[in-house]
């Protein structure tokens, strides 16, 4: 019994105490995801749907209505880095700084971009509408089939 309250403390006494920087406590602290409001959420997701790499060029305006144009070069949880192709710099942006961003050949979208043109339909969209279209022309085929 002893032996086993003597080892409670031991390793009680490691937990609490810290010698150099920061102890088990703190470290927990710092794992705590960041909390960004609705919009910035809108943006992270805008970004992570282009993706990284040269593929995902953008526009960005910020709140400050400067523009900025490059390719998302990585994506941390507060913010993103863009890589300017002419000035050859790249630039950590905060997600709450961003007003609006352009994927290149779209229109600005406030936080929602799915990558194609605004009155584009996606090709499954187009997919589904000729099959509901062969459908109501077998379904009316039979039915005139049956009446004759």
């Amino acid at each position: 019994m002893r032996r086993v309250a003597t080892a409670i403390l031991i390793a009680m006494a490691l937990i609490v105490w810290q010698p150099e920087g920061p102890g088990l406590v703190t470290e927990l602290r710092a794992q705590e995801p960041v909390k960004l409001s609705r919009h910035a959420e809108k943006i992270k997701d805008t970004i992570g749907s282009l993706g990284t790499g040269n593929e995902a060029r953008v526009l960005v305006e910020l709140r400050d209505k400067t523009k900025l144009a490059g390719y998302v070069k990585s994506m941390q949880l507060d913010e993103f880095e863009l890589f300017d192709t002419v000035a050859d710099t790249a630039k950590g942006i905060k997600y709450e700084e961003v007003k609006k961003i352009k994927a290149l050949g779209s229109a600005w979208v406030q936080g929602q971009s799915s990558g194609r043109r605004s009155g584009q339909r996606p090709l499954i969209g187009k997919a589904a509408i000729v099959v509901a279209v062969v459908l109501v022309v077998v379904v009316v085929a039979l039915v005139a089939s049956d009446r004759s």
